[in-house]
């Protein structure tokens, strides 16, 4: 991973424990087939780094997450959560981690350290180097046939998605863009499954869960497996 939401969970656990640990989640193994497999190998940004979508002065816009192709949803999630990593907000965690779930509290509080430390993270962006969605949400209907609403916008049920992101090893800057530390260190690639659910409010989808993956086999002939499931 080159960052992303893994990242700042590897740095919140270093500030809150003082040296690296686990990610704030649980384990468990992949069983269910895969649903509208999608395999990508994804640099977010591409380009120059004054391109990446973390490098600008404004967030990259949130209407992919209103989608509910969990692929869409979680890369246009990933990608703001790279930006707040760049501009450390503590307001801003709701918009891509739901408060109830396992990461928004870390989230939180790492946001508020830096913010108050004055660093920041730099605006690489993640690598995911494999995505499929496992779970497709499913269009909810009421007891007479009408199509439910949240937030004025059609209902779904929950959906995830089965990612690699490659970690990295990253440094803490300061306001002059001078490294002043780094997170804990990198492990390379890594697969997690990611839950998505719609916020109450507005019908976002945002991160209800980010649980690391027990695999029983090589990270490649898991990837193989899902792939020649489709």
């Amino acid at each position: 991973m080159r960052r992303s939401l893994i990242a700042l969970l590897m740095v919140s656990l270093l500030l809150v424990t003082g040296g690296q640990g686990a990610l704030a989640g649980t384990t468990h193994r992949s069983t269910k087939p895969p649903a509208n497999a999608t395999t990508t190998t994804t640099v977010m940004g591409g380009g120059k780094p004054a391109t990446w979508p973390a490098a600008k002065p404004y967030p990259p816009s949130l209407a992919g997450a209103y989608s509910p192709n969990m692929k869409t949803a979680f890369l246009t999630l990933t990608r703001y959560s790279d930006w707040v990593g760049s501009h450390p907000n503590p307001n801003l965690v709701i918009n891509y981690a739901a408060p109830s779930s396992d990461i928004f509290a870390a989230q939180k509080y790492l946001m508020a350290q830096m913010k108050k430390r004055g660093w920041h993270l730099p605006p690489t962006p993640t690598q995911i180097d494999f995505l499929v969605v496992t779970e497709k949400p499913i269009l909810l209907h009421g007891k007479h046939g009408n199509v439910l609403s949240v937030g004025h916008r059609r209902a779904y049920t929950s959906g995830a998605v089965d990612v690699v992101v490659r970690q990295v090893t990253e440094p803490y800057l300061d306001a002059s863009d001078r490294v002043v530390g780094h997170t804990a260190k990198g492990t390379g690639p890594k697969a997690w499954r990611v839950t998505l659910a719609q916020r109450v409010a507005n019908g976002q989808f945002v991160i209800s869960g980010y649980y690391a993956i027990l695999l029983h086999e090589s990270l490649q002939r898991w990837e193989q497996e899902i792939v020649n499931k489709r």
